[in-house]
């Protein structure tokens, strides 16, 4: 299973160099953001990846197990309220913007979850929601289908204390070292798909709104290759932050997902400490399709791959 191949001897050596993204290396970043004081004990579940991956089967499978993962979706299962909140690029770098994330997150769980900061009302919540979401329209950061203005009527709302619930939005794992602190008993499932496969994808939004950050030069979101170099880029970041949060995040293999199904599911449902019967296991193993664009890469014209790119996807278990 991957998750005990990401947590092998073989990424040592990557846990023991520093990594650097923006300028910032991540133990600075981890200090700036080490005096977030935690929001609340809720121990949500958070889905992320780079877009494209397969997100949305795992979002599936977290509403067949009963988690509440929020009613204002798109199509790809993703919440939006979540989307409007936090795909924002006057949010990057996460340790420069604590005040702004906190302010995000507060509506967020407020509109999930129960009211935060504690004492708040439901008028003085459904009062910020408004002024969040007129703040968000001047900002015109929207890249959805809809307006964000359409958001306001969840926002506002004030959601039950729930024992399952969480959200899925692949974006989620720009903001991961702040999340994870401020939430302290929330779990992260990150979803992977070949880099090679995902250079060719269609869907580049990541690459769009933070490729120059994370790469630190210009991008072009219609080159594959520019496309691996920020999957890798995201990757190593994440891999960066797995010995602060090792039993907080969980790695799933897109590919292992469709070929051994089982067995990922029961190191899933040890990750989330949950029980899943047959029933629920064979109708969603039933649901699963290997689709058409797997290996699609060994079609297209090959990739200039670096030596540290070469050995990440080999980390990861592909091969070039």
């Amino acid at each position: 299973m991957f998750k005990r191949h990401v947590n092998g001897k073989s990424l040592a050596t990557t846990w023991d160099r520093t990594f650097r993204i923006g300028g910032v290396s991540f133990c600075s970043m981890e200090s700036s953001l080490h005096s977030i004081k935690p929001l609340l004990v809720t121990a949500p579940v958070a889905i992320g990846g780079v877009g494209g991956s397969g997100t949305r089967v795992v979002a599936h499978l977290l509403r067949e197990l009963g988690f509440d993962i929020g009613h204002d979706l798109n199509e790809s299962l993703d919440d939006l309220c979540f989307t409007a909140l936090f795909k924002r690029q006057v949010l990057w770098p996460p340790e420069e913007h604590v005040e702004a994330l906190q302010e995000s997150l507060e509506a967020f769980l407020s509109a999930r979850h129960q009211l935060v900061p504690n004492g708040i009302t439901e008028l003085e919540h459904r009062q910020r929601a408004e002024t969040m979401i007129e703040k968000l329209v001047v900002e015109d950061a929207w890249q959805e289908h809809g307006t964000v203005s359409d958001r306001l009527p969840a926002l506002q709302q004030v959601g039950n204390d729930k024992a399952h619930w969480g959200w899925k939005e692949p974006n989620t794992h720009i903001f991961l070292p702040y999340l994870l602190l401020a939430l302290p008993n929330m779990k992260y499932i990150h979803v992977i798909r070949s880099g090679l496969d995902m250079a060719f994808s269609a869907n580049q939004a990541q690459l769009a709104l933070w490729g120059e950050a994370l790469l630190e030069r210009p991008v072009d979101p219609t080159s594959p290759e520019d496309s691996f170099s920020y999957w890798c880029a995201a990757h190593d970041r994440l891999l960066s932050f797995l010995p602060f949060a090792r039993e907080r995040m969980f790695l799933l293999r897109f590919e292992s997902l469709l070929m051994q199904p089982d067995l990922v599911l029961r190191e899933l449902a040890r990750f989330l400490s949950l029980d899943i019967n047959d029933q629920v296991r064979e109708r969603w193993q039933g649901a699963l399709r290997v689709p058409a664009s797997l290996g699609r890469h060994s079609e297209q014209p090959p990739i200039n791959i670096e030596q540290d790119q070469s050995r990440l996807l080999t980390q990861f278990g592909y091969s070039i």
